[in-house]
């Protein structure tokens, strides 16, 4: 529903970049007086709520709720080892189809939020180790990225897991989204 999109950096925060067809294209800086200036953002996602989710390096991940107007944030939750979440180095937050958030971390697998607590997935599987890098999913079924693996769970008609590596024609590389 934007005509821009977001940019989240490694020491600057995050941004968003508004296009405008009369070629004055417009930066704004998101979270100076949130509080959130100088996280290394690695991913962002913006829910079917407008949330914005911002998975970080160091510091978890934050929800930033309700938006009042398109850049005011009313509310910034912190999910973190403080209050959950299995660890604070987060690659990627993705929503499913049914709305629910998903975290990949870097050492700790994968997490979900459900009613406001989390619940956590381990991978110790070679090639994935519980480093997730990258997450997506489908009808029944969900890709994890990792240091040089990719990962399918298959959930219907009964669970089944799939690892396709470089024996299988995949690059010899992190799989980072």
């Amino acid at each position: 529903n934007h005509e821009g999109f977001w940019l989240g950096t490694e020491s600057d925060g995050v941004f968003y970049f508004a296009l405008d067809n009369n070629n004055s294209d417009t930066l704004f800086k998101i979270g100076e007086t949130l509080d959130l200036a100088d996280i290394n953002i690695q991913s962002i996602i913006e829910d079917l709520n407008n949330n914005l989710w911002l998975s970080t390096f160091r510091s978890g991940v934050f929800k930033l709720e309700n938006p009042e107007t398109e850049f005011n944030f009313k509310k910034v939750i912190n999910y973190n080892k403080n209050n959950g979440l299995s660890s604070n180095f987060t690659k990627d937050v993705f929503e499913d189809r049914e709305g629910n958030i998903w975290v990949a971390t870097y050492g700790e697998g994968l997490a979900t939020l459900l009613n406001e607590a989390f619940e956590f997935f381990s991978y110790p599987v070679e090639g994935i180790d519980n480093n997730i890098f990258s997450v997506c999913a489908g009808k029944n079924v969900m890709w994890l990225g990792g240091e040089n693996a990719l990962l399918q769970l298959k959930y219907a008609p009964e669970f089944e897991t799939k690892i396709f590596n470089k024996l299988s024609g995949l690059p010899d590389d992190a799989i980072s989204s």
